[in-house]
């Protein structure tokens, strides 16, 4: 009953846009961290 209520109000398309988010958000971070700042073109892009 619990799984059926939580599927209803957090569809499934959803938590594969918040995961996916996620992901790009912890990413970005660490290309920013990896990457040197002598490199404006990916920071552009």
């Amino acid at each position: 009953m619990l799984d059926q209520a939580m599927q209803l109000q957090f569809p499934h398309w959803l938590m594969i846009a918040g995961m996916f988010l996620v992901i790009i958000g912890t990413i970005g971070m660490l290309t920013k961290k990896t990457l040197p700042r002598s490199r404006p073109t990916m920071t552009n892009s």
